[in-house]
């Protein structure tokens, strides 16, 4: 998914490490660096979503060092020391690409800020009191949002990614047309391209989306072939564009969040409980099941849920 921009990351890693050599620095310090960013690279040939120079942000920064935690050797979390080295070798190699690409990037926005906190190795998603704010609250949103166009796309968008558990890089991508009947007449079969370009299968019921689909296929902007997320100047709507008109309606709707992501991991958490983990590792497209296997670890909630019944 992130071919072009880790090869480019690649070839300034050549010359950054030249100049990391040529400053006389000390062997563990050359090795930390090469080590640091070669688990960058393998990150993002990993990650989930797609990164660009233009849309490198804090959290993918977060997420990395979320990745370490679960590649180290002792199995447990690296310790503080370790993380702001992380930070200071990224923060450093992304600072030689601004002086030296001919393109005008500014990076110091995703470094400025970060303050290295204890990771949680659970995936967070919505818990049920903001998953049902977030659900109750696009019924309202759609009738009384001054931009219908945008209410039910945003809606629409939303629950691909909370109720089929599609990445977001996926969610931007679908068409229409690739909504499908299946052998279960309540359910819509949609064929995306996730990473390494692999394609699969995810479903939603029709009745979650059903009306959405309707509304926008009724305006002259879209027909059976166009990509659901697109602008009213019918442009393409990016990752940013999304990311910021989804956390729109969370405030709207009162849900404390703000990743986009944690929409896919709702959908992840609430599976696990009725679905076998295989059966989820194929629908979100993971190719080893021990990154489906985060999603069996109960949470509180559920544990007091499953008390309460008792």
């Amino acid at each position: 998914m992130n071919d072009d921009f880790i090869k480019k990351l690649e070839k300034h890693k050549k010359h950054f490490m030249a100049k990391i050599e040529n400053e006389n620095k000390s062997i563990n310090t050359i090795e930390a660096y090469n080590r640091n960013l070669d688990k960058f690279f393998e990150f993002l040939n990993n990650y989930d979503e797609e990164i660009s120079f233009e849309d490198l942000r804090e959290q993918d920064i977060f997420e990395y060092i979320e990745y370490r935690n679960t590649i180290s050797e002792q199995h447990q979390e690296i310790s503080e020391a370790t993380k702001n080295q992380i930070i200071s070798n990224l923060k450093k190699f992304f600072s030689y690409i601004e002086r030296n690409d001919r393109k005008m990037y500014d990076f110091k926005k995703v470094f400025e800020d970060i303050k290295i906190k204890k990771p949680k190795r659970e995936p967070k998603g919505l818990d049920t009191n903001n998953f049902d704010k977030l659900i109750n609250y696009l019924e309202f949103y759609k009738l009384n949002h001054n931009d219908r166009f945008i209410a039910y796309r945003n809606s629409l968008l939303i629950k691909l990614m909370v109720f089929a558990g599609t990445r977001v890089s996926e969610t931007i991508k679908i068409k229409f047309s690739d909504f499908q009947n299946c052998s279960k007449d309540h359910l819509y079969v949609i064929s995306v391209i996730g990473k390494g370009s692999k394609q699969r299968k995810v479903y939603i019921e029709k009745d979650f989306v059903n009306e959405e689909i309707n509304y926008l296929l009724s305006l002259s902007m879209y027909n059976q072939f166009s990509t659901i997320a697109i602008t009213g100047k019918l442009k393409p709507l990016c990752r940013v564009q999304l990311y910021k008109a989804v956390n729109v309606v969370y405030k709207l709707a009162g849900v404390e969040e703000t990743e986009l992501h944690a929409l896919r991991h709702t959908y992840a958490k609430n599976k696990i409980k009725v679905i076998p983990i295989n059966v989820l590792q194929k629908l979100l497209g993971h190719s080893d099941i021990s990154t489906t296997s985060v999603y069996t670890n109960p949470t509180d909630e559920m544990i007091e849920d499953i008390l309460s019944k008792k």
